[in-house]
């Protein structure tokens, strides 16, 4: 154990740093390693040696490819020959562009190739003064065309001398169409003519009212009409007779089992208080 006075009092007699004692002291302890063991002894890079193994692998390629290169063109008629035996594909062996491909004929009919022989029974070809047979049988019926008109129906609304309020049924002739529907309702919106006023009938779809569209999908048709189609001036009671006049009248069609009333194209969910509009509506609500 040391006793002497620089172990008691280090600091207050410490000798001067470049002192025989200073030196001793450093050179006992232990030094301390700034950076793990494995770094220090890496051994350094060798950036030369490297860069000449690099190019030593890119010259061993770049003459491998080289080699290769020079026997597909040596061999290339019998890289061909391989191929086509083989039946592998020969894409990329086309030949030129000027070369004809070879067709065999054979020798055993060459005359059957090249001569254009005709059988010696055939008929003798007929004389202007001949009658020609008709393939058509002299009892069948000629087809009848589809008549040009059809009859569609139409409900306008009559009220009786008890004032309830009917929907009556009426025929009109209309030329055949590829829009049926649309035909109908713009006859529909015209009102009755002359003769049906005279048997008292009338329409409560208001006037001005247009149709802007008439669509099925489906069993739905979907039937815009202009906003002149919101203002009756008869009150529920007339909106009700409007709508089923549409309704009776579209559901004539077979096909139809509904119908959407839409506003310049839009849906709206109550044409008046009490009377929805919001979704697909057919007799039944009625």
């Amino acid at each position: 154990m040391d006793f002497s006075p620089f172990s008691l009092f280090p600091k207050a007699l410490d000798p001067a740093p470049h002192s025989m004692y200073h030196i001793r002291v450093q050179m006992s302890r232990k030094p301390q390693r700034k950076y793990p063991y494995h770094v220090y002894n890496k051994a350094p890079a060798k950036p030369a040696k490297v860069r000449k193994r690099l190019g030593g692998v890119i010259i061993f390629w770049l003459f491998f490819f080289v080699l290769i290169g020079c026997l597909f063109l040596v061999y290339q008629d019998r890289i061909q020959k391989t191929v086509r035996e083989a039946h592998l594909p020969t894409w990329f062996f086309r030949p030129p562009v000027d070369q004809k491909p070879e067709v065999a004929i054979p020798d055993e009919f060459p005359e059957m190739l090249w001569e254009e022989t005709l059988p010696e029974d055939l008929p003798a070809p007929l004389a202007d003064s001949e009658p020609v047979l008709s393939l058509v049988p002299e009892d069948s019926q000629p087809v009848q065309e589809a008549p040009a008109e059809v009859i569609r129906a139409l409900y306008f609304i009559q009220v009786d001398q008890n004032g309830d309020i009917r929907q009556i049924r009426v025929t009109r002739r209309f030329p055949r169409s590829n829009s049926p529907m649309l035909d109908v309702l713009k006859q529909l919106v015209l009102g009755p003519t002359v003769e049906e006023q005279s048997r008292g009938l009338v329409s409560l779809i208001p006037q001005g009212t247009g149709i802007l569209s008439a669509i099925v999908r489906g069993e739905t048709a979907y039937i815009s009409f202009t906003d002149d189609f919101k203002y009756n001036t008869f009150g529920s009671e007339g909106y009700i007779a409007q709508l089923k006049q549409i309704l009776w009248t579209v559901q004539e069609f077979p096909d139809i089992r509904d119908v959407q009333i839409l506003i310049d194209g839009r849906v709206l969910d109550f044409l008046s208080e009490g009377i929805q509009i919001g979704r697909p509506i057919n007799r039944d609500i009625f």
